[in-house]
């Protein structure tokens, strides 16, 4: 079984052999979601335990390779701005200017929305082990 990624998207393939052409044949098993990789109830009641194996694999694999692209993304955002301000210094244009410009303000908001929700979260994290600490501290 292979997979093949279309779009947003992804076509589970099975490859039969077949014996009076002499050739294999791929047979197209069902389509999950990109973002979601789980698999329609119907595509996996077709799929054998040797392929289910293997799309578990391919879902692990694929989600831990995309957690990997999004932590170097996020560990190298101060890089790829300082590129884009580099950039954005050199353009003569001036419609491509305010365009980037833009784009700067929108990506600022984005980031201090980020920022907000993280620091809420991680304000919440703190209360509740507190609230835990003093309530074992009761006991």
């Amino acid at each position: 079984m292979y997979f093949r990624e279309r779009g947003g998207g992804v076509q589970l393939i099975r490859t039969i052999y077949e014996k009076d052409k002499k050739r294999p044949k791929q047979e197209v098993l069902g389509r999950m979601p990109r973002r979601k990789l789980s698999v329609p109830d119907e595509v996996a009641a077709k799929l054998t335990d040797t392929e289910k194996d293997e799309l578990s694999a391919y879902v692990e694999r694929t989600r831990s390779l995309d957690l990997m692209r999004r932590k170097v993304e996020a560990h190298t955002i101060m890089h790829a701005i300082t590129e884009a301000i580099g950039y954005a210094r050199q353009v003569d244009d001036p419609a491509e200017r305010d365009l980037l410009r833009q784009e700067f303000a929108q990506a600022i908001i984005a980031l201090r929305r980020a920022a907000a929700v993280g620091a809420r979260a991680a304000a919440d994290e703190s209360k509740s082990s507190e609230e835990d600490a003093e309530e074992g501290d009761e006991e």
